[in-house]
């Protein structure tokens, strides 16, 4: 069965005037149709981040996707406008 979503070695790091922030760091996700997923974790943990890079919604500055797939139904969105 094909994956609804999936996510290889996501990275994102946000450049400010106090150094690198590391928001995602090799984030892997697979789900098929009719799975759900639900993300919890610790202020500041990286949930934001990684479901606006999936959108395509990071703030460019200072958000700067450095690696990763993201594949939709089969279609790479990093490559879609």
């Amino acid at each position: 069965m094909r994956k609804l979503l999936e996510i290889k070695n996501l990275t994102v790091h946000y450049e400010t005037v106090d150094g690198i922030i590391h928001a995602v760091e090799g984030l892997n996700i697979s789900l098929e149709k009719g799975q759900t997923l639900g993300l919890v974790g610790e202020t500041g943990a990286g949930k934001t981040t990684a479901m606006k890079a999936i959108m395509g919604l990071l703030p460019q500055p200072p958000a700067k996707l450095l690696s990763g797939e993201i594949f939709f139904d089969g279609e790479d969105l990093l490559k879609k406008t």
